[in-house]
């Protein structure tokens, strides 16, 4: 409908960023459902979009060798290339891929950033299991690789290779088999032979394992960062709009929590407020507080397995009393003062 696409075109990368992250969109394929497209959030964008050298002249990073030229362009000139038909034909016709390679650390968006220009470009969006494409069958591999391509390229859609790595490892490794060299090769015959009427999407965490010929097959390259003091400010933020609290107007709370958090990915920040949230839930309380967050950061950190001494000691360093510490930890008042006198 008109209201539709007046508000599809309304609905800017952070505005999706934000939505993704609290679970407001659903669906991996073209049309799928938003629920409302927010308010902008700008540090969210920049941090999804801002913080990486994205070029277009088939170079890669400067950690690979090489270093980036003039011209480059962000995730939304991307973005705009490809959703419109005249643009893309354009950029193919000089040369340039629609091939897209997105870095950085686990939870920081890059299937987000997929489903994104899924939503943008109309494409319908085909995610590839590389654990069922990898095979331990000598010269299985590559023709499951060679299987996926044939199969994408029967329709217009984005191919999206999560964990790219697997199968684009640096040919020169030598604690690799020859299997791996033939693996590689079969990849790179089949981004070559690509549809240029559709895009590939590639992520990795681990960039510094590519080969550095899969590097060259990939026009546009996009780092997205852990988020930093600024960014997580506003992801704390929004993540916690959708429950009763009073940590997002307390700015001391905020500060805390902004600061335990450097290193935490977008993931990370919104799985310890939902952690807060379902424990607040089945203790029957209709809010959450600065000592629930800092209880799932404890144990965040420390993987499910606290010390009572430790969890303690951590949260009266937040200045939590010592009644809410025992709440918090289901121990009585009196073994909270005696772990204070101890430590």
């Amino acid at each position: 409908s008109g209201e539709e696409s007046q508000n599809r075109r309304g609905f800017s990368l952070c505005d999706f960023m934000k939505e993704m992250l609290t679970g407001a969109v659903t669906g991996g394929m073209a049309g799928a459902t938003f629920y409302g497209a927010g308010r902008a959030v700008s540090a969210l964008k920049e941090s999804i979009k801002g913080n990486a050298i994205v070029s277009n002249t088939g170079q890669g990073f400067s950690a690979h060798g090489y270093n980036p030229q003039p011209g480059e362009r962000t995730l939304d000139g991307y973005v705009r290339s490809n959703a419109n038909p005249e643009i893309s034909l354009t950029t193919q016709s000089s040369g340039f891929n629609n091939n897209l390679l997105l870095c950085g650390p686990p939870g920081t968006g890059k299937t987000s950033v997929a489903d994104f220009i899924c939503q943008e470009t109309g494409l319908t969006l085909v995610t590839a299991k590389l654990d069922s494409i990898v095979s331990s069958l000598l010269g299985s591999t590559s023709k499951n690789i060679r299987k996926l391509f044939d199969y994408v390229a029967e329709q217009p859609c984005i191919l999206f290779l999560d964990e790219f790595d697997v199968i684009a490892k640096n040919r020169d490794d030598s604690n690799e088999l020859g299997e791996l060299k033939r693996v590689v090769n079969s990849l790179l015959q089949n981004i070559d032979s690509f549809s240029q009427g559709n895009i590939l999407i590639a992520a990795t965490n681990t960039p510094e394992l590519l080969d550095n010929a899969v590097w060259r097959r990939f026009d546009t390259k996009i780092d997205i960062t852990l988020p930093d003091e600024t960014i997580r400010h506003e992801l704390i933020h929004e993540f916690l709009k959708g429950y009763p609290n009073k940590i997002s107007v307390n700015e001391k709370s905020m500060g805390i929590l902004v600061e335990i958090t450097d290193g935490y990915s977008p993931a990370d920040i919104k799985t310890i407020v939902n952690s807060a949230f379902k424990k607040a839930i089945i203790e029957d309380r209709k809010n959450i507080s600065l000592k629930d967050l800092l209880y799932e950061i404890l144990v965040f950190e420390n993987s499910g397995n606290i010390d009572i001494e430790n969890g303690v000691n951590y949260l009266r360093k937040y200045n939590v009393t010592q009644k809410n510490i025992a709440e918090t930890l289901k121990i009585s008042v009196r073994q909270v003062r005696n772990h204070l006198q101890e430590g």
